[in-house]
């Protein structure tokens, strides 16, 4: 008797998957919040291209990332002569893989947005901001805030030793 589950039509999607075609190539993309808290924003980057499924799940597995991303990946054609066929591959991922390289139905965006604020506060706490591209107007106002607070107390510091 077998069963029926979500789980277990997701493993046979990602087994079809894995049959690809010699004339595919596989596109390992990399996803992960980046920015403030208050204004986060998905950052892709492209990681590696490979001539198997395996061999894209295989270099995700290698490379160490934070759980704030997952990894997508991608089929896109080789060579192909269909102008139509090249334009409608790579539209959508074929596999989500979480952030230790396992294969997932959809990555959980609510998990890795959560840990993203929690991994963010704990640097603006320590007095750590996001700089150049990653700094927001709100971190910014923090930042100026801060190092105000700090360049008054070494005034007073300074003050009050010379008295």
């Amino acid at each position: 008797m077998s069963k029926s589950t979500s789980r277990v039509r997701s493993k046979r999607a990602a087994r079809a998957a894995l049959a690809a075609p010699s004339d595919d190539a596989w596109v390992l993309v990399h996803v992960e919040f980046m920015g403030c808290t208050t204004h986060p924003r998905l950052d892709l980057l492209l990681s590696h291209v490979a001539s198997s499924c395996e061999g894209a799940i295989a270099r995700a597995r290698r490379v160490a990332s934070d759980p704030i991303g997952w990894w997508e990946l991608y089929r896109f054609s080789r060579d192909g002569a269909d102008v139509f066929g090249d334009q409608q591959s790579g539209v959508a991922p074929e596999l989500y893989l979480d952030h230790r390289g396992r294969v997932v139905e959809r990555p959980n965006v609510k998990r890795a947005r959560a840990r993203f604020d929690s991994e963010r506060r704990k640097e603006i706490a320590a007095g750590v901001f996001p700089s150049g591209e990653h700094q927001c107007e709100v971190c910014h106002a923090a930042q100026r805030a801060v190092s105000a607070a700090l360049a008054v107390a070494s005034a007073a510091k300074r003050t009050r030793s010379k008295r």
